[in-house]
């Protein structure tokens, strides 16, 4: 036991963090039930005296006396009485401990769900750009039920534990002899459990690999279900998928033997090491027939709260590689938190200063000596070449990265000192990648708001702005058509255009738009444009777009090359100044 609780303490160290003190009390009601059960045990004694001698009441054996102190007369019906008692409240107790146990149970993996989307909100963008995503699936879904299924194995060899410890205290208490019969007899069994256990400790954290792997060939497998089909590479993904699918299955036999292993030689071992007691019993120790009998009962319900610990320790050990994981990704989570200051952002007042800011990724310099100024409802064009580092100005400025050097102020407010949260509540962010959720079109777009008079207005508007009245109105079901995984149903710039109604109905003070109209065909590109122009003057505007003609009106174009600022000016002086830039602008328009 002093074994077993050094190498598990980390464990119940990691139980009681997110259970509390409910896992002592389990501790409590498990000791009390297994008192119960032993002293209801060792009324067998008293009454086996009654029946071998029914005219002698006298009795020197001490549990007979305990029972005549409580002024009871050692009679069958007495006997019998207190038997029936004791094994009653036992089993009342024992109902609430088990009632008692599931409500930890779904308590613990609720407050284990929650803690990991918290933990998993706070990490920075930075890190999940190069995360495991199929980790991350297998982590929120598949390993969470892994992990309670080990906690209830572990509060199981926690209740085992106990019953062993009162029916071998129990045991010495009656018989001092028969305590050494059961610690023989849990010496020899361990050392079978242990070998099996530590194979299926090994094979655990193999299979916790392989589920990674699937659940991110899964991920991708969904998400790009469209361009396997079109392109007719979905059956050379899905045979992929199946081979992993194989590994999973065989690593999964494996543990399956182990457990049939472990649970076939219970019974067998038990009525093994049960006949070699009542031989020890019989005829070496000579014991009398009622201290045989109830140490054969002790024995016997030792053996069995040993075999389930056993049993339930090697559940536990099947789990073993979900709970490492478990423990693994909360501490990765924790790692990787972005840094988030205490002054809360209240609204946009003046101006955003960039100073001399320079950004990698790892070893690789993306932005170099940046330095610019955006005023209050200003619009600034971000251009340049794919790979300029438009986006990831973009996405410092959003809140999504911080800077390896320079400064950021905003109000001539350091960005590290502000809540990053609050910044980012006043600010609106469309991307290239279409944003579409399995919900319907007023959902997707109010981001679940409520249907008031208020809201729906406000929704028919950022409706009419991203030039989708005309598609809603089509639909039967009008707003509340559900649009499928990640929109399937709608088109490229459809899609497009209900993540630019998204932001428009979220009334932002700092619009970021890195080509947001990419997607879009010439009809619906010049709407959105003529939408855009109406926001002028009124929020301030961020627009990274490789299509010049939609930033013409720009009050500042900033010209990027290589990670750094090559000029800016207006589109105009832009055309004068910068080489690169009028090349381009002459390439765009020769081609339209």
């Amino acid at each position: 036991m002093k074994k077993l609780l050094k190498l598990n303490l980390p464990t119940f160290v990691f139980y009681y963090r997110e259970i509390g003190s409910s896992l002592f009390l389990c501790v409590i009601i498990n000791i009390v039930v297994g008192v119960l059960d032993g002293f209801g045990l060792m009324m067998f004694i008293p009454l086996l005296e009654t029946i071998s001698n029914p005219s002698d009441v006298s009795s020197t054996n001490p549990i007979s006396k305990a029972v005549e102190s409580l002024g009871l007369n050692l009679t069958l019906a007495n006997a019998l009485i207190v038997l029936v008692v004791l094994f009653s409240i036992k089993g009342l107790i024992k109902y609430f401990s088990d009632v008692f146990q599931v409500k930890i149970y779904q308590l613990f993996i609720s407050t284990l769900r929650i803690k990991l989307i918290q933990r998993f909100n706070k990490i920075s963008f930075k890190f999940y750009s190069s995360a495991d995503v199929g980790k991350i699936q297998n982590s929120f879904t598949g390993e969470i039920g892994n992990v309670m299924t080990s906690c209830r194995s572990f509060l199981k060899v926690i209740e085992a534990s106990v019953l062993v410890l009162t029916y071998v205290s129990l045991a010495f208490f009656t018989n001092p002899k028969f305590t050494l019969l059961v610690i023989l007899a849990s010496a020899s069994t361990n050392f079978i459990y242990k070998i099996l256990n530590d194979r299926v400790k090994k094979e655990s954290r193999i299979l916790v690999k392989k589920n990674h792997f699937f659940h991110g060939l899964l991920i991708q497998y969904v998400n790009l279900f469209k361009y396997l089909k079109a392109s007719g590479k979905i059956n050379t993904y899905s045979d992929k998928l199946e081979r992993s699918t194989v590994t999973i299955e065989k690593t999964n036999v494996v543990m399956g033997k182990l457990k049939a292993m472990l649970n076939s030689i219970r019974e067998p071992l038990m009525i093994l090491i049960l006949s070699i007691v009542i031989f020890v019993q019989v005829f070496v120790l000579k014991g009398s027939l009622e201290l045989i009998l109830v140490s054969i009962l002790f024995f016997y319900r030792a053996l069995q709260s040993l075999l389930m610990m056993q049993n339930q320790l090697n559940n536990f050990y099947a789990q073993q590689g979900s709970l490492d994981n478990l423990k693994d990704f909360q501490k990765e989570l924790d790692k990787n938190k972005r840094h988030n200051g205490e002054i809360l952002f209240s609204g946009f007042q003046e101006k955003i200063q960039l100073k001399s800011v320079f950004f990698n990724y790892g070893e690789v310099n993306i932005l170099r000596d940046i330095n610019f100024s955006i005023h209050k409802n200003e619009t600034i064009a971000l251009v340049g070449e794919s790979g300029s580092g438009k986006s990831t100005l973009i996405n410092i400025l959003s809140g999504l990265l911080p800077i390896d050097k320079g400064d950021i102020l905003i109000d001539g407010q350091a960005f590290d000192t502000l809540n990053i949260s609050s910044l980012q509540q006043f600010i609106g962010y469309i991307t290239q990648e279409t944003i579409v959720f399995d919900d319907t079109i007023y959902n997707n777009i109010t981001f679940w708001d409520k249907k008031t008079p208020e809201n729906l207005k406000r929704f028919y508007e950022s409706l009419e702005a991203a030039a989708l009245l005309e598609i809603v109105a089509k639909y039967d079901n009008k707003e509340e058509t559900r649009l499928g995984n990640n929109g399937i149903s709608l088109s490229g710039g459809q899609r497009q255009r209900i993540s630019i109604a998204r932001e428009l109905y979220k009334n932002p003070q700092i619009l970021f738009m890195d080509e947001a109209t990419s997607s879009l065909d010439s009809e619906s590109e010049n709407h959105i444009q003529q939408s855009t122009e109406k926001l002028k003057g009124n929020i301030t505007l961020i627009i990274a777009a490789h299509r010049l003609s939609t930033i013409r009106n720009a009050d500042k174009v900033i010209f990027m090359q290589k990670g750094e600022i090559k000029s800016i000016g207006t589109f105009s002086e832009l055309i004068e100044i910068e080489p690169s830039f009028k090349k381009a602008v002459e390439l765009q328009s020769l081609q339209s």
